[in-house]
Order: C-alpha cells, then sequence, then structure tokens
C-alpha cells in the first residue's frame, strides 16, 4: 500500500469514510511538524533539516543523494593553509557543511524528510524510527499509519492528530493517551476504549465527555458526532477545534 491508500484506510478506520486526497489536508496535518527547510549548496534543491535553530549563514546538503559531492570536501589541506590559526580556521569553515534529508538503515520511500531510520513510505517527517507509511510526524518510533502526529512510541497505529502517548490505536485528536484505542478529542487517558470528549479517566470504555453511557446508547451518539466530525474534515480539509485549543 502507498501512502495515498494508507491515508485513505485510515480515514475509514477511523471516520468510516474517506475524507480526500492526503495532500488536500498538507496545511492542517503538517501543524505538528518541528524542523524548517533548506537549500542545498551542491544542487540548490531544498532539504529538510530537523532543528529549526540553524544560523541563517549555515550551508546544507542533501545525505541522501549528495554524500559524495560532500565527500569530495575532505581532501586534505594545502600547505599552504596551515601556516597559521587563522589560515587554518578560515579553510575549515569552508568545509562545514549541515547534513539535511538524512535517510539511515533500511529506509526506503522516504521523501522530504530528516532522520529517519529503519523505515518505509515516509513522507514530510522527522525522526521516525522502524516505522512505516506515515507523513507530516515528528519523533516516533514503531509506528504505521499516523498522519500529522508528534511523540508516540510502542506501535502507535492509525492515529490523526495525535500528541504524546504510546500504544494507541484508531484515534483522533489526542493528547497523553496510554494504551487506548478508538478516541476522539481525549486527554490525560489511560487503558480508554470507545471514548469521546473524555479527560483524566482510566479503564473505561463508552464514555462521552465523561460521561458513562450503556454501549448501544454509546454507539448511536457516537454515530451521529463522528459523522459530523468527518462531513467538516471532507469539506473544510481542516477540523476549527483541536485537542490543543480545548487544552
Amino acid at each position: 500500500m502507498d501512502l495515498a491508500g494508507a491515508w485513505d484506510s485510515t480515514c475509514k478506520t477511523i471516520f468510516g469514510q474517506s475524507l480526500g486526497p492526503l495532500s488536500q489536508f498538507e496545511p492542517y496535518l503538517k501543524e505538528a511538524l518541528v524542523g524548517q527547510p533548506a537549500l542545498s549548496v551542491f544542487s540548490k534543491r531544498p532539504v529538510w533539516v530537523t532543528s529549526p535553530h540553524f544560523d541563517a549563514a549555515g550551508r546544507f546538503f542533501d545525505y541522501a543523494n549528495e554524500l559524495p559531492q560532500y565527500d569530495k570536501l575532505n581532501a586534505p589541506l594545502d600547505v599552504n593553509q596551515l601556516k597559521d590559526i587563522d589560515s587554518v580556521v578560515e579553510a575549515v569553515q569552508e568545509r562545514l557543511v549541515y547534513a539535511g534529508n538524512k535517510v539511515m538503515g533500511r529506509s526506503q520511500m522516504v521523501e522530504h524528510s530528516d532522520n529517519i531510520t529503519d523505515s518505509l513510505d515516509v513522507q514530510h517527517s522527522v525522526l521516525i524510527v522502524r516505522s512505516q507509511h506515515m507523513a507530516y510526524c515528528s519523533f516516533m518510533l514503531g509506528g504505521e499509519y499516523c498522519f500529522g502526529c508528534t511523540d508516540f512510541t510502542n506501535q502507535p497505529t492509525a492515529l490523526i492528530r495525535c500528541f504524546y502517548g504510546n500504544s494507541t490505536k484508531r484515534s483522533f485528536e489526542c493528547a497523553y493517551p496510554v494504551s487506548s484505542s478508538d478516541c476522539l478529542f481525549c486527554y490525560n487517558i489511560e487503558g480508554c476504549n470507545d471514548c469521546l470528549f473524555t479527560f483524566s479517566e482510566k479503564n473505561k470504555r463508552n464514555m462521552i465527555g465523561n460521561v458513562q453511557l450503556a454501549p448501544d446508547a454509546y454507539k448511536r451518539l457516537k454515530a451521529k458526532l463522528v459523522g459530523e466530525i468527518a462531513q467538516e474534515l471532507a469539506s473544510k480539509k481542516r477540523y476549527p477545534l483541536s485537542i490543543t485549543d480545548m487544552l
């Protein structure tokens, strides 16, 4: 499955329907992305670097595609450049180039990303390790089918705009979820499943607004609320409320 198919599959898993092409959601999803764009000193093509704090005068190269050009800078210094400290520093400064687009290990199908290790099918992301099918994500470990997410470990799966958690699956707009699944707009939950707009709860199921519901009542109300959210996302390519706004 390619990234477009992974996005469509994730939307159907969470919302029960397609929402539109991934590219149309780029401004919305990239709000979670860290780093900054730069230009290669060799090709003048864009590269992505993880840190936003590089000096404005810093020079960069594309680690994934321009390593041979960079290696040419490592030729021995000329003897005339060793006559004093100032000459050595000047010569070395001309060789200092930061690496962007760093793709390492057994990674494949990676674009517009930096610090990607042993991962497959990743775009517009940074610091991704042993993951696959991800876009607009940062600091993700061992996950798949995640979009616009930040700082997750331990197999996060099928997440859209979720932040700071682990072992979470099939969720949208959740912050600090742990070992939870099928949740929307939840904060600081642990061991929770099938919850909407639920905050600071443990081991709960079928809750909306921290109110415990019978399974049938929860199912009916969830279908209505999730349908409304999906309709808004499909028409406007973003939802006007986020879990961070609520907090």
